[in-house]
C-alpha cells in the first residue's frame, strides 16, 4: 500500500522540490532559454513548411483544390487527411519531446558546471528514438482516456439538444441547455483532472529514459511507481505551474493594452507616430509573449528536474562519463551602456518596421455595401417583412434573407429548422404546410408591436423588395431539400427580378447546382474558414465570417476575382474595421448604424483610421461610435 503523506511531509517536500528548481533555473537559466529559443525556431523553420507543404499535397492527391468550414472536418476524417495530421502532430510532439529532454540534459550537466547547449542537444537526438517511443505511449493512453469523455458528451448533447434547431437553446437558453452545459463542464473538467494525475505519474519517465538508461515500455510505469504516495504532490506542482502561466500570461496582456490605450493616442497625431506607436506596442506585446513562454518552458524542466532528483534520481555510469566530456562553452551577454543602447536601437528600427508593415495596407476606398442581415434583424424580427422594409428605410444596398421548403413545395423566407426560436412553437418547417406555418405569430415574441408578422414567402418579399432594394437568398439545407434551387429560380425569374437577385449557400453542392441551372447568376459560398487555392472555389463571391475575413483573406479572393462580404457585424468598430481591410460589403443586424460608420469614416484621417483599426486589439479608444 503506498504511504499516505501527512500535512507537515508534504509541505517539506514541496518546499524542497521548488528551491531544488528555483536553485537550477537561477544556475541554469542562460543556457536553458537559448536552448528554448532554439528548439521554438527550429519548430517554426520545420513545423510550418511542412503543415503548408503537406496540407496542399494532400489537397493535390485527393483532387480537391480547397476546402471550408465542415469540410475541413471531414476532410481530417479521410485517410489521407488523419495521416497528414497525425504526421504533423507527431513532428510537433517530436520536437517538444527532444526539447525537453535537451533542458533536462543541461540541468544535469549544470551540476558540473558542463553546461553546453549544442552536447546536450547532440545527447537528446542520441535518445530521440526511445523519446518518441515514450511519446507515443502517452498519447495513446489519452486517446484512450478521453474517448468516452467525447462520447458521453456527444450522447448527452444528441440527448438534451437534439429536438429543436441549435439557435433555440443558443438564443433562449432553456433549462435542457442549461443542464447540458453543466454536464460538459462536469466531463471537461474530470478529464482535466484525470490527465493532470495521469501525467504526475508519467513526470518522472522522460529523466528515467535520458539518464537512467530505462525502456520507453518500462520507464511510465517505473515513474509511477517511484511517485507512489506523493502524486498530490506533483499534481500541486503542475497545477501551480499552469496557473502561473495563465496569471502572466493575462497580466501582460493587461499591461500591453493599458501601455497602447496610453502610448498610442498621445503619439498618434501625426503619421510618423503613429507608425512608430504601432510597431511599439506590437513589439512590446509579442516580446512579452515570447519571454513568458521561454520562461515557463525552463520552468517546467525545472520543476520535472527537481523532482527526478528529489526522489532517487540518479544519473547511470554511461551517463555520467557523457556529461563529463560536455564542451565548457558558455553563453552569456555583458550588460554594458553600449550593449543597452544598441539593443534600443534595434529595438527602435523593430518597431518602425513593424508599423510600417501593419499601416501599409488600409485602404481609404469608402464605397462598400451594406447588406441587412435577415432584413434588419437587430431591429425587428428576422426575416419579415418589418425587418426588410427597416432596411430599405436605412438606406442598405442589400438585404440577405434565408428560404426552405415547406412539406407542400412553397418556398418561405425562415433561418431555423423549426419556430422555436422566434415563436417557441415545436414545428418543424419541412412537415410544415404553408398554411400551418404562415399562421404563427413570429412578431411577440421579439416586440408585441410585430404582432401581425408572420413567416413570408420568397413571392412576398421579391415584390416587396422589387426595385428598391437588392435581395441575397441563403438557400437552406437541412436534408429535407425536395426542388429549393428550381424552385427560387423559378420564383425570381417570375418576379422579374433577376438583376436584382444573388444567391448563395454554406453547401458547395447547391452552389453547384445552381449555377448549372443559371451559369449567369452571381452565386456565392457562405464559409467561416477556406484551406487551399481560393480561386478553385466554385462562387462568384465569398460570405465570410468577420472573424475569419482578413486582409490577405481579402486580396486572395480579389485577385481570384471574387466579391468578399462579412458577416455578421453588429457594432461600429467591427465595421469599420472590415471596411479597413478592403471588404466589398458588410452584412449587419444593424444596417443603420453601418450607414452611420460610413458617414463618420469619410471625415477621419488616416491616423484616425488608423486608431480604430486597432481599437479592439489593443484597448485604444475607438472614433467611431453608435449614433
Amino acid at each position: 500500500m503506498p504511504s499516505v503523506e501527512l500535512p507537515g511531509t508534504f509541505r517539506k517536500e514541496l518546499k524542497l522540490i521548488n528551491g531544488v528548481a528555483v536553485t537550477a533555473l537561477r544556475q541554469g537559466w542562460r543556457q536553458l532559454f537559448l536552448a528554448d529559443v532554439l528548439f521554438k525556431l527550429l519548430t517554426f523553420v520545420v513545423l510550418v513548411p511542412l503543415a503548408v507543404g503537406l496540407l496542399h499535397g494532400l489537397l493535390w492527391l485527393s483532387g480537391r483544390g480547397t476546402l471550408t468550414d465542415t469540410d475541413v472536418l471531414f476532410f481530417l476524417l479521410t485517410p489521407e487527411g488523419a495521416v497528414g495530421m497525425c504526421l504533423v502532430g507527431a513532428v510537433w510532439f517530436s520536437i517538444t519531446a527532444l526539447e525537453q529532454a535537451t533542458l533536462l540534459t543541461l540541468l544535469v550537466a549544470e551540476e558540473d558546471k558542463k553546461g553546453d547547449v549544442w552536447a546536450a542537444t547532440w545527447w537528446a537526438l542520441r535518445q530521440s528514438v526511445k523519446v518518441l517511443q515514450v511519446m507515443f505511449r502517452i498519447i495513446c493512453w489519452v486517446v484512450v482516456v478521453s474517448a468516452p469523455c467525447v462520447i458521453c458528451a456527444f450522447l448527452v448533447a444528441q440527448y438534451l439538444l437534439g429536438k429543436h434547431d441549435i439557435n433555440f437553446y443558443l438564443t433562449e437558453r432553456p433549462p435542457e441547455f442549461l443542464v447540458a452545459v453543466g454536464v460538459g463542464g462536469l466531463l471537461v473538467a474530470g478529464l482535466a483532472a484525470l490527465l493532470l494525475r495521469l501525467f504526475s505519474g508519467w513526470c518522472l519517465a522522460l529523466p528515467l529514459i535520458v539518464f537512467e538508461g530505462s525502456s520507453p515500455r518500462d520507464s511510465l510505469a517505473m515513474s509511477w511507481r517511484r511517485l507512489a504516495g506523493r502524486h498530490w504532490i506533483v499534481v500541486t506542482l503542475l497545477g501551480a505551474w499552469i496557473t502561473a502561466v495563465s496569471i502572466a500570461t493575462m497580466a501582460s496582456t493587461a499591461c500591453v493594452v493599458f501601455v497602447a490605450a496610453e502610448l498610442v493616442p498621445m503619439v498618434s497625431q501625426t503619421l510618423p507616430g503613429a507608425i512608430f506607436a504601432v510597431g511599439l506596442t506590437t513589439l512590446i506585446w509579442a516580446g512579452t509573449n515570447f519571454i513568458i513562454q521561454v520562461v515557463s518552458a525552463a520552468a517546467l524542466s525545472c520543476l520535472l528536474y527537481s523532482v527526478w532528483e528529489t526522489y532517487d534520481g540518479r544519473v547511470g555510469a554511461s551517463q555520467r562519463f557523457h556529461f563529463e566530456s560536455m564542451s565548457s562553452g558558455r553563453f552569456g551577454v555583458q550588460w554594458t551602456i553600449g550593449t543597452i543602447t544598441l539593443m534600443a536601437c534595434v529595438c527602435a528600427v523593430v518597431a518602425v518596421l513593424v508599423g510600417s508593415v501593419a499601416t501599409a495596407n488600409i485602404p481609404f476606398d469608402n464605397t462598400i455595401d451594406i447588406i441587412g442581415h435577415r432584413g434588419a434583424g437587430g431591429v425587428a424580427p428576422e426575416n419579415t417583412r418589418a425587418a426588410i422594409e427597416r432596411a430599405i428605410s436605412a438606406g442598405a444596398q442589400w438585404v440577405e434573407i434565408d428560404v426552405q421548403e415547406t412539406a407542400d413545395g412553397e418556398v418561405v423566407v425562415i433561418h431555423d429548422s423549426d419556430l422555436m426560436k422566434i415563436a417557441g412553437v415545436d414545428l418543424k418547417v419541412w412537415d410544415a404546410t404553408i398554411e400551418e406555418i404562415t399562421a404563427v405569430d413570429i412578431g411577440s415574441s421579439f416586440d408585441p408591436e410585430f404582432h401581425d408578422e408572420r413567416v413570408p414567402t420568397l413571392g412576398e418579399i421579391l415584390a416587396l423588395c422589387k426595385g428598391k432594394i437588392g435581395i441575397i437568398i441563403e438557400l437552406k439545407s437541412y436534408g429535407h431539400g425536395q426542388m429549393l434551387e428550381q424552385r427560387v429560380v423559378d420564383l425570381v425569374e417570375a418576379s422579374g427580378s433577376v438583376e436584382e437577385v444573388q444567391c448563395m449557400s454554406l453547401k458547395a453542392g447547391i452552389v453547384a447546382r445552381l449555377k448549372k441551372l443559371r451559369p449567369q447568376w452571381r452565386v456565392g459560398l457562405l464559409l467561416s474558414l477556406a484551406v487551399g487555392d481560393v480561386r478553385s472555389i466554385e462562387a462568384d463571391f465569398l460570405a465570410v465570417n468577420a472573424r475569419f475575413a482578413t486582409s490577405h483573406m481579402v486580396q486572395e479572393a480579389h485577385n481570384a476575382n471574387k466579391l468578399l462580404y462579412a458577416w455578421t457585424l453588429n457594432d461600429p468598430v467591427s465595421v469599420s474595421k472590415m471596411v479597413g481591410r478592403g471588404v466589398d460589403g458588410v452584412i449587419t443586424d444593424y444596417p443603420d448604424m453601418a450607414k452611420s460608420v460610413l458617414v463618420q469614416r469619410a471625415d477621419l484621417s488616416f491616423v484616425q483610421r488608423l486608431l480604430v483599426e486597432l481599437a479592439e486589439t489593443l484597448g485604444v479608444q475607438a472614433s467611431i461610435a453608435q449614433q
